[in-house]
């Protein structure tokens, strides 16, 4: 789940081998662990590599981290470039929906991952996950993006 905190993330509390990455004060101000794919896995371990000097995950060219602002202002440039209305955020509540429809994970499973303190909270994703038409449209719009 990209989040402005998974962006300011140092080089040192990515995990690799077991795909998590440590966000210290995410949302709600808690610790966490975001988990990733092993596709994701290749080719994080290749931006790293690709920069070995780097303290921060993504770093601006005077080697400090960015700001949440202008994590929030490089991706507003990007989607408007690909047509698309997205935040940070967008990101996240997209990951949520993904494994509430996909993972076939119990809501108290899920809890932890996404960081909501009830359960009751993951029902909007439900709802979002059921509808056929709404999905449909997203991957329409997705296929037609050139990332």
């Amino acid at each position: 789940m990209i989040s402005p905190k998974y962006i300011l993330t140092k080089v040192s509390d990515v995990d690799l081998e077991n795909c998590k990455i440590f966000i210290e004060q995410g949302k709600g101000s808690k610790d966490r662990n975001v988990l990733f794919g092993k596709t994701f896995a290749t080719a994080l371990k290749t931006h790293i590599a690709n920069r070995p000097v780097n303290r921060w995950l993504f770093q601006s060219k005077r080697a400090s981290k960015f700001s949440t602002r202008r994590v929030q202002q490089i991706l507003k440039k990007y989607s408007e470039e690909a047509g698309v209305n997205a935040t940070p955020h967008t990101f996240r509540h997209q990951a949520i929906t993904w494994l509430t429809k996909h993972s076939r994970l119990a809501d108290a499973e899920l809890q932890p991952i996404t960081g909501h303190a009830r359960r009751e909270t993951l029902s909007i994703y439900q709802h979002v996950a059921l509808d056929k038409q709404l999905e449909e449209k997203y991957q329409q719009t997705m296929r037609q993006v050139d990332l």
